[in-house]
């Protein structure tokens, strides 16, 4: 099935997108901050949900997409669209919350929650600024994602 890691792809981009902020709610300031800087740093990221984990490679002007029978998908990104869609996401996320600090892939990280209408998101941002790891989801789904910055690259071939 080619649409199935897409589509768990596709909604775990907008369920992390979704955790940043609203507009008029000051406390989603520093997971703001964190997916801003975000916009700047090519970045692998691990998606698991639903029994299914999908990988993502984002660079300045391409998103990869590892699909399970099909290999790595290209699609042309600019940090401009990336930014639109952060933007355009604010206005979903409120409460945010300072939970404490925790270690996250050896590093130290400070915990933030957020609520996303149907479910609550957690994020633990590295001391770079730089989101590391989230968790969170609604009643019925649960979606875990796992954040690299370094030596990060288009798939070989691509």
């Amino acid at each position: 099935m080619f649409y199935r890691p897409f589509t768990v792809a596709i909604v775990s981009f907008s369920m992390f997108h979704c955790v940043v902020a609203r507009a008029d709610d000051a406390s989603c300031k520093p997971l703001l901050d964190a997916f801003a800087r975000q916009l700047d740093a090519p970045f692998r990221e691990s998606i698991t949900g639903r029994g299914h984990t999908t990988e993502k490679i984002v660079l300045p002007d391409a998103t990869f997409v590892k699909m399970q029978n099909a290999g790595w998908v290209k699609n042309p990104t600019t940090a401009q669209e990336r930014s639109e869609q952060l933007t355009a996401v604010r206005a979903t996320t409120s409460n945010c919350k300072l939970i404490g600090q925790e270690t996250a892939d050896g590093q130290t990280a400070t915990i933030y929650s957020g609520h996303l209408t149907g479910g609550e998101m957690r994020y633990w941002i590295g001391q770079n600024g730089l989101p590391l790891k989230g968790e969170g989801g609604t009643a019925t789904t649960r979606v875990d994602w796992v954040f690299a910055y370094d030596h990060v690259e288009a798939p070989a071939g691509r």
